[in-house]
Parts: C-alpha cells; sequence; structure tokens
C-alpha cells in the first residue's frame, strides 16, 4: 500500500478494535455505529491485498492474526511519531499560541491545579491551557494519540497501577491523605473515634477504587462499615457528610477548601491505625519535553506536600486559625 493512500481514519479504527478485542466497543468510543467499524476493517483488509486480520470467533474477543499484530505494532509506532510531531511543531511556534493541554480528575482538577496553574502562567506569559475532567483509565488512550499533553492520575491501591505503555512516562506527585470527616455541627467535642466509625458511611460503589480502598482499611482497622449512601462524587459525598447524614473518607485537597471545610470536622485516628492514602500521578509521552510541564509537576507536587498532616500540624502551630486544612480547630 502506498503512503500516498494510507487512509490514517481506517488505520486508527484498526488500532481501536485491536486494542479493545470488540468492534461493538470501539464503535462506542469512536462513535460510529459498529457496521461503519466492520466496514473500515474490511477495507482496510482490502487495501493489503485482502489479508486478514483478524480471526473471529463467536462469542470471544476478536483475535489479530500475525498480519494483524505486525501492523498494530506498526500502527502504534506511527501514532507515537505522530503526537511527537506535533508536540515538536507546537514548540517551534512557542509564541504563537502554544496550548498545554491537561486531562485530570474531578478533584485535583478543582482543587491541586488551580494554584500550580496560577503561578505558572505569572512566569510565562505565551503558555495558554486547556483542561478536560477525565479518569485515568478514559485518559490514557487520549494522552496516546496526542490529544492530551499531561494526564494526572490517581491510585489508590498499589495493584491499580495505570497502564501506561512504553511510550509514556509516570512521575510521583506525593501521597494525599484520606481523612474521616464527620459533620461540624455534631457538637463542640470532638468526636470519638469509635463512635463515628460506627455510624452509616458514604463511599463508592463497592467496584469503585475509593470504596475498595475503605474496605481494605476498616478490615484492617477492626471497622463493621454500614456504606449507606453510595456516590462516586466527593463533593456529593461531602454534602451527605455536612448534613449528618453519614460520615467518610474525603481527600485532604477536598476538606481543604473552606466552602467545605468549614462544615466538616477531622476526625482523629486511634494510634495504631494507619491514615489511608491515595498516589497522585503525573504521565506524559516520553517525547513531550515542554519546559513548562516540568514547572508544572513541580508546582503540583508542592500542592501535594503540602497537605501532609505534618505539615498542617506546622501551619496550625504558625497560628493559623484552623487545622489547616479549612476546618475550625475545635
Amino acid at each position: 500500500m502506498s503512503t500516498d493512500g494510507l487512509d490514517l481514519r481506517l488505520l486508527r479504527t484498526f488500532s481501536r478494535v485491536a486494542q479493545l478485542g470488540s468492534m461493538a466497543l470501539a464503535a462506542s468510543e469512536l462513535g460510529y455505529v459498529p457496521s461503519a467499524i466492520s466496514q473500515h476493517v474490511s477495507a482496510l483488509e482490502r487495501s493489503i491485498g485482502g489479508t486478514a486480520l483478524f480471526t473471529r470467533k463467536p462469542g470471544s474477543r476478536l483475535t489479530l492474526t500475525a498480519a494483524g499484530r505486525a501492523l498494530a505494532d506498526a500502527a502504534e509506532e506511527l501514532f507515537v511519531a505522530t503526537a511527537s510531531f506535533v508536540d515538536v511543531s507546537r514548540q517551534i511556534a512557542r509564541g504563537e499560541g502554544l496550548v498545554l493541554r491537561i486531562g485530570a480528575y474531578g478533584t485535583a482538577l478543582g482543587h491541586l491545579l488551580p494554584d500550580a496553574l496560577r503561578r505558572l502562567l505569572l512566569t510565562d506569559e505565551f503558555l495558554s491551557v486547556q483542561t478536560t475532567e477525565i479518569e485515568p483509565t478514559e485518559g490514557l488512550p487520549l494522552l496516546e494519540r496526542g490529544d492530551v499533553d499531561l494526564l494526572i492520575a490517581h491510585r489508590y491501591l498499589p495493584e491499580d497501577r495505570p497502564a501506561v505503555t512504553d511510550n509514556m512516562t509516570m512521575t510521583s506527585l506525593g501521597r494525599e491523605s484520606l481523612l474521616l470527616v464527620t459533620s461540624s455541627t455534631a457538637g463542640t467535642a470532638a468526636p470519638s473515634f469509635e463512635e463515628q466509625a460506627a455510624r452509616d458511611w458514604v463511599a463508592g460503589g463497592p467496584r469503585d477504587v475509593d470504596r475498595r480502598l475503605l474496605d481494605r482499611w476498616a478490615a484492617e482497622a477492626g471497622i463493621e462499615l454500614r456504606v449507606r449512601h453510595e456516590t462516586r462524587d466527593c463533593h456529593t459525598a461531602a454534602e451527605v457528610i455536612a448534613g449528618g447524614l453519614a460520615v467518610g473518607l474525603l481527600p485532604a485537597s477536598v476538606v481543604r477548601a473552606p466552602w467545605i471545610g468549614e462544615r466538616l470536622a477531622v476526625v482523629d485516628l486511634p494510634k495504631a491505625i494507619s491514615r489511608p492514602t491515595r498516589d497522585v500521578l503525573a504521565i506524559t509521552r516520553k517525547q513531550f519535553r515542554l519546559p513548562a510541564v516540568a514547572t508544572l509537576l513541580a508546582e503540583l507536587a508542592r500542592e501535594v506536600d503540602a497537605l501532609r498532616p505534618d505539615r498542617q500540624r506546622q501551619a496550625r502551630a504558625a497560628g493559623q486559625g484552623s487545622d489547616g486544612y479549612g476546618v475550625t480547630a475545635r
């Protein structure tokens, strides 16, 4: 097949089918009907001489043939090279409207990025930033294709390492504490851990990452959980907790926000119980070396470090009128 006749649309469709093992899943992700995906694959097969790219067994995932595997590997290299070319081109045109595209999970976008981005933009007058709220599993394909330059991800459990490829670099920005919080209207006395742990809880569904961490932490702490309220959204959970309906674990960055934290009270943990945390990660393509990214990651690492309990105690000792998380001290 001549490169002049290369249809990148067909190749991209084939690449997603190869990665997902399903034409239906590829159709859903790419915004096509399944029949169009099948037509794309058939057209690509015809363009290379009628060679089959997949074996099809009813009721199972599509499997790449030897020819299909070779083409999938070559396609991946092509898309990575294309993304790298775009990166270099944008850097050359630095003074002509460079845009740094960032994908981040919701609480990072709302509570970690704003201050770090503000400091970055004060030092780089030519840089523009575009942010998108996206979960790590959804953001990785966008990063691979070059639709996103930087992905801010979280990891709640060690085994849940994001599925980065050889073309990506993953950097740890630190570990963020998850705080046990209750409503600040419960009274003036410091909330008892034992009493709060025995109440109803709010958390994600059984398969959600925060719930799986909560279940593991509770088992290690000897807590019998009673999760009566389920939500994936930290801010919804905060409202449920502030309303006195439940207790729960919330990221320190969320509890620090004044409009949330002033309605919450942090419950001190017994010394024998470790504080749960989540990893904050940054993922980029290896070829993407924009200096502004290194500066931003350093700023984000500072934001995460400032959330450490010892940093908060230092802030309280310095005379701040709260426990450092924006929660009024009692």
